[in-house]
């Protein structure tokens, strides 16, 4: 029984490494060239399932390279970023509101600021966001607020302070940034008609 354990763990690792290193993995379906602009079918797109890894958010300028997940299940969250399946997708023109831990894949995060940009490369689409506000609040606020703008807006968020790894953290560092590019999700024109 010890042995199926270090070999998981030993797998577990090198797969996470993997997707650390931009590496494509499992559910990831990357297309040759996803579309940067213009209007894309949701019926044309490759949108994501739950616990389905759809993406990666990057920030070369502070070292982020995150796999994104659609879902922020404690499992998820071992293996990237994960989004809240109550918010938008990118390209629906709401917030989009995704965590990750504060040691491993959200770590960077400390050292961004304000006008930074973030990029965020889906299975059926590439989107810039432009960080406009940072700060910090209370674990019980999360998307609250966020989650009523009338806009894209990426909502990033980790534990804070960063670092540590047995106090139980209350305070949570959020990063918000404005969509400035990528491909808008329209409705078929045969949708809600049946």
């Amino acid at each position: 029984m010890t042995v199926g354990k270090e070999f998981k763990s030993a797998l577990s690792l090198k797969m996470r490494m993997a997707i650390e290193q931009g590496i494509p993995v499992g559910d990831y379906s990357q297309k040759d060239s996803p579309p940067q602009e213009g209007e894309l079918k949701r019926s044309e797109a490759d949108l994501p399932n739950l616990g389905s890894c759809y993406g990666r958010i990057l920030c070369e300028k502070i070292g982020l390279s995150a796999p994104l997940y659609y879902g922020d299940s404690d499992v998820i969250l071992e293996k990237g970023a994960g989004q809240y399946i109550g918010s938008g997708l990118p390209g629906e023109g709401r917030p989009i509101l995704v965590g990750a831990h504060d040691i491993g894949y959200f770590e960077p995060l400390k050292d961004i600021e304000q006008g930074d940009r973030i990029e965020l490369t889906t299975s059926y689409g590439v989107f810039q966001y432009q960080v406009t506000d940072i700060t910090v609040g209370e674990a019980s606020s999360i998307g609250k607020k966020e989650l009523r703008h009338p806009y894209e807006e990426l909502i990033l968020y980790t534990c804070y302070p960063f670092g540590g790894f047995l106090e139980e953290k209350s305070q949570r560092y959020f990063v918000a940034a404005e969509k400035i590019s990528g491909p808008i999700l329209k409705e078929d024109s045969n949708e809600g008609q049946q």
